[in-house]
Parts: C-alpha cells; sequence; structure tokens
C-alpha cells in the first residue's frame, strides 16, 4: 500500500487548522497593532495560496473527478481565485498591459469600477454553475458521510468567511459609523489571512481525499449521480 493511501487528509487539516488558527490569536494577544512577519503584503501567508492554488488545478484535471463534461469548471475557477490572491487584476490594469495605460484605475475609476464587476460577475456565475452541476454529487456524498466532501464545503465556507472578514474594520467604519478596538481590527485582518491560507489546502487534501476513495473502490460506479471521468 503506498503511502498516500496510510494519510488521513482530514486530520491533518484538522491538526494545521488548530496550530495556525492558534499562532494568529497568540500574534493578536502578543503584537496587537503591528503587521506580523508573514502577514504582510507579499509575504508567505498572503503568497502561499496563489501557489497552491496553481499547483491544485491543473490535478483537478489530472485526476479522475465528478462530473467529467464539466471537470474545467473547478480548474477555472480556481486560477481565477489564484490570480485574486497576487492582484493580478491590479498589476495588468496599472502596468500598462495591451490597452490598459499605467495609471488606468487612478484615472479612470467608473471604467475600473465596471471592468472590476464585469470580472467578479463572470466568477460568480461559474460558481452558480458548478455548484448546479455538482449538486447531486454533494448531496450522495453528505449521504455517505464522505470526507472529501466535507472539506470541499469547508474550502468554499472559507471563501465565505474571508470575504466576510475582508476589510472588515474599514466597512463598518463605512456603512455604521462603528469603529472596532485596535485588537479587533487586527485579529480580524489576521484571521481573514489565515482563513485564506486554508482554502486551497482544504480543496488539495480534499482532492487527495477523493483519490484514496476512489482507489479503495468507495464509489460506486453504477450510482446515476456519479460520473467520474
Amino acid at each position: 500500500m503506498v503511502l498516500i493511501d496510510r494519510i488521513h487528509f482530514g486530520k491533518v487539516l484538522i491538526a494545521l487548522a488548530i496550530a495556525v488558527f492558534g499562532w494568529a490569536l497568540w500574534l493578536t494577544l502578543y503584537h496587537p497593532g503591528e503587521t506580523p512577519k508573514y502577514f504582510g503584503e507579499g509575504e508567505f501567508i498572503e503568497d502561499f495560496p496563489a501557489v497552491i492554488y496553481f499547483a491544485v488545478a491543473p490535478a483537478f484535471l489530472a485526476f479522475p473527478y465528478f462530473q467529467k463534461r464539466f471537470k474545467w469548471i473547478i480548474p477555472v475557477i480556481l486560477v481565477l481565485m489564484g490570480a485574486r490572491e497576487l492582484d493580478i487584476h491590479e498589476r495588468v490594469t496599472e502596468g500598462g498591459f495591451l490597452f490598459f495605460p499605467v495609471g488606468f484605475k487612478a484615472n479612470h475609476p467608473w471604467l475600473y469600477a465596471l471592468i472590476e464587476t464585469s470580472a467578479v460577475s463572470i466568477a460568480a456565475v461559474l460558481l452558480l454553475v458548478m455548484f448546479y452541476v455538482y449538486r447531486n454529487v454533494t448531496r450522495r456524498n453528505l449521504e455517505r458521510r464522505d470526507p472529501h466532501q466535507f472539506m470541499m464545503i469547508a474550502g468554499w465556507l472559507a471563501v465565505g468567511v474571508s470575504i466576510a472578514l475582508d476589510g472588515l474594520a474599514n466597512k463598518l467604519v463605512d456603512m455604521f459609523g462603528v469603529e472596532l478596538p485596535p485588537m479587533a481590527a487586527f485579529l480580524s485582518t489576521v484571521m481573514e489571512e489565515t482563513t485564506e491560507f486554508f482554502i486551497p489546502l482544504c480543496f488539495a487534501f480534499g482532492l487527495f481525499a477523493f483519490h484514496q476513495a476512489r482507489r479503495a473502490g468507495r464509489y460506486d460506479p453504477a450510482d446515476p449521480a456519479y460520473e467520474i471521468g
């Protein structure tokens, strides 16, 4: 039996989550108001997820996975998420790429907002299509208490949490005039970065857990919910 079949990816993911979130809380308590090492712009915690996104995306194409006719959609979404982590959209529009002049965002804010809104809308449509395509597979896997499916769902839930925490302190001031205490604002930033760190790890570990289950023959080829390709 190969090593990959001996690894319980769910347990590894839980252990990593406890360690990293515990570290984040420790930083909040003992270094409030500072930007700790590894959490700033261009630091490890911010850039590492993009590397995992770009590694996991082709893996979803290479590995047999559900719904073979639509197996392209998850890799496309993961590439877009990795590009977002690296702020590719701002690098393109601010760097004089193609038809974007240098300073495009500052000089054409409304046009930039239109382009950004269009890009977000396309990503949202892809997500809705993906959830629709995989609805029966997800339901069947949850009935089977499939560990792989729980990890995948955890990744998508983490996406929602990270979006909610993104710039939370500024959002509360702009929307409600509420200013968070410095430690709470710092904690929201650290927890956002930590949550984003785990999103691609959930997908990567979920894919490996699926590979384990498939090798063990735990998916019934006769089940109409599955179309593993």
